[in-house]
């Protein structure tokens, strides 16, 4: 059956039946044709709308995923679609999954066949069970999200800044003997004031100049694998949350190890006192 092909602007798409919207992406070889079938059956119950992706017209700098996420946007923008079921086909389901990860506001259900820009094992290393949510549950995990990821991320991060601050303070200490915590009290004032300057000089700079950054770019390319995945998405939206978060922590973590240095002092004094006498 051959189906009107309308134009608004500059996009070009077919548009069949009433209800909610559902749009079908094509993948890189693909065209309309491909969903015939689809668009007779779902045109009876829902609004069919086929985009024509320009895979061959857009310039160097946007023939990208990441460009194609931005024209289909454009097009959802200019036909005010929402609440969209939609389907992506091969690269079409690339596009799908960037576009749902940018603009989950506009989508009701995501519909993937044969999709591209997914992480996964070749071959398995396991078979489901029937009725085994469990599998279902890891192997959905292992493609889109892995939740120890960030948090463990995060973890080694602080106990490697953290190393490094105490080694630079220690060796400081041994020429500046003012530094150097003689109490307990004194070690905690002079931690607190090390993880200020660790928060200041090297977190927040890591965190403006190199992570966000970062963070942006994928979100503005193409769609990462599931370890990127899970970083941006962790991370995304709370840059404020987390350097906050972070100063809370290296004044803790300063405080503590302030202490327990001050506290070793003290009972160094002490010892070579009670050993004069």
């Amino acid at each position: 059956m051959q189906y009107e092909i309308k134009q608004q602007d500059k996009f070009k798409f077919i548009e069949e039946g009433n209800g909610e919207p559902l749009v079908l992406l094509h993948g890189l070889f693909g065209a309309l044709s491909n969903f015939e079938h689809l668009i007779e059956y779902f045109r009876h119950h829902y609004k069919v709308v086929v985009p024509m992706l320009p895979l061959f017209d857009l310039d160097l700098l946007h023939t990208s995923v990441g460009g194609l996420q931005k024209y289909l946007n454009k097009f959802m923008e200019a036909r005010n679609y929402k609440g969209v079921h939609l389907l992506g086909n091969s690269l079409g389901g690339h596009v799908a999954l960037l576009y749902v990860l940018k603009h989950p506001e506009r989508i009701r259900s995501l519909i993937l066949t044969g999709s591209s820009g997914l992480f996964e094992n070749g071959m398995g290393d396991s078979y489901p069970k029937r009725g085994d949510y469990e599998y279902i549950k890891k192997k959905t995990e292992m493609t889109f999200y892995d939740p120890a990821t960030a948090a463990l991320i995060g973890f080694t991060l602080h106990i490697l800044t953290g190393t490094i601050a105490g080694n630079i303070f220690g060796q400081v200490s041994i020429f500046w003997r003012r530094i150097s915590p003689y109490n307990a009290r004194h070690g905690m004032v002079s931690g607190i004031i090390v993880g200020v300057l660790l928060w200041a000089l090297l977190f927040v700079p890591v965190a403006t100049f190199a992570i966000q950054p970062m963070i942006d770019s994928f979100r503005n390319s193409i769609t990462p694998n599931q370890y990127v995945y899970s970083i941006v998405t962790n991370f995304e939206g709370l840059y404020p949350i987390i350097i906050l978060g972070s100063l809370a922590f290296h004044i803790i973590y300063g405080v503590l190890l302030g202490y327990i240095s001050g506290r070793m002092m003290e009972l160094k004094t002490l010892q070579g006192v009670r050993m004069n006498y």
